[in-house]
């Protein structure tokens, strides 16, 4: 997953060139259909069954979300938002998808 970020310096007088702290992306889930699951994510930000369903991350931060289904329900897969991309890394899984915020 590629996601671009605004590059902002700030001049203080007297301070010289200030570079500002490292924007964060967002990582946002959302569930669909009948069944019953949720979806975490490591490191902790994401976790549908207390209802965060969207968490910041650093640029360079490698992101797991693990989805898990209810007995007598299944996940078919992750899937990117209208819009949106998505590309699951190496090592990612049918219930797993292994991403890295990227900042370029």
């Amino acid at each position: 997953m590629r996601l671009a970020a605004p590059v902002i310096w700030l001049l203080f007088a007297g301070c010289g060139l200030i570079e500002p702290p490292p924007a964060s992306f967002a990582i946002a889930v959302t569930l669909s259909g009948s069944g019953i699951g949720q979806v975490t994510s490591a490191p902790a930000g994401i976790n549908t069954a207390f209802n965060r369903f969207e968490a910041s991350f650093e640029p360079g931060t490698v992101v797991t979300l693990r989805a898990s289904a209810d007995p007598g329900s299944s996940f078919s897969g992750f899937a990117p938002a209208a819009g949106g991309a998505l590309e699951c890394d190496s090592g990612s899984t049918a219930t797993t998808c292994v991403v890295t915020v990227d900042d370029v």
